[in-house]
């Protein structure tokens, strides 16, 4: 019994210290967007650095939009940063926005490794296939439960709900982009004596790119998804504005 105690306390510590890990980077890219860097505290508090204004992200976003779609899409950046801020959802979408670029990330970064560990090795892939499909048949409001239990309440808490429910499309894509590569190109590949990492980076990655483009797609809808959703366990930004209107019924 004294064992099991003990081993629920060593669980919980490293829970806890992975959610505060997770936790620091959210933080300062909110800082960086939405909050600004203070000092002190109470009565004391001092603005060192102010927050990243709206009009700046909105033609940061438009002129990369427009970079790489066109001025369509960057007239609708343009149109989205307006609308928000005047509605004065600034400071909730920034929240959001921080949250949003971590957990993708995550998502992308995890999901690329274990896809590319499938791909490498085919006798796991079939149960790393499995492991995916039953996460992403999974009931979305199912991986808030467990994720409160062992983070606690807050952002930390929020990333890893979004980064597990998140990751599946990108770990399919990434091995069915590898299992795309022509025979002739790895053929080659081979002949000019190319290591398995120098096969890996130069040649199979950009060689699939474009289905690897479909995976970071899903990855970042999935994540606009959850963190919504992750709203009732502390994520913050716009997904608590939408609960706390559905409390009110408002």
């Amino acid at each position: 019994m004294r064992d099991a105690r003990l081993g629920g306390l060593a669980l919980s510590d490293l829970t806890r210290a992975l959610a505060a890990a997770a936790q620091w980077p959210i933080e300062v890219l909110q800082k960086i967007l939405a909050e600004g860097w203070v000092s002190g505290a109470g009565f004391n508090k001092k603005q060192i650095l102010p927050p990243a204004s709206w009009l700046g992200v909105t033609l940061a976003v438009a002129l990369l939009a427009g970079r790489l779609a066109g001025w369509r899409l960057a007239l609708f950046a343009v149109a989205s940063g307006v609308y928000i801020a005047t509605f004065g959802l600034w400071t909730s979408a920034m929240m959001t926005l921080s949250s949003v670029l971590f957990c993708a990330l995550a998502a992308l970064l995890l999901g690329l490794l274990i896809g590319i560990r499938a791909h490498r090795s085919p006798g796991i892939e079939p149960t790393v296939r499995a492991i995916m499909n039953v996460i992403q048949t999974v009931p979305i409001f199912s991986y808030l439960l467990p994720t409160l239990l062992l983070f606690g309440y807050g952002p930390s808490a929020a990333l890893f709900a979004t980064v597990a429910y998140a990751m599946p499309p990108m770990v399919h894509a990434t091995v069915l982009a590898l299992q795309s590569v022509p025979s002739d190109t790895m053929d080659l590949a081979r002949m000019t004596g190319c290591s398995r990492r120098q096969t890996l980076w130069k040649v199979e990655l950009p060689v699939a790119m474009p289905r690897l483009a479909i995976g970071l797609n899903q990855v970042v809808m999935m994540t606009l998804n959850m963190v919504i959703i992750a709203s009732m366990i502390g994520a913050g930004g716009l997904g608590y504005d939408v609960l706390r209107a559905l409390r009110r019924l408002d």
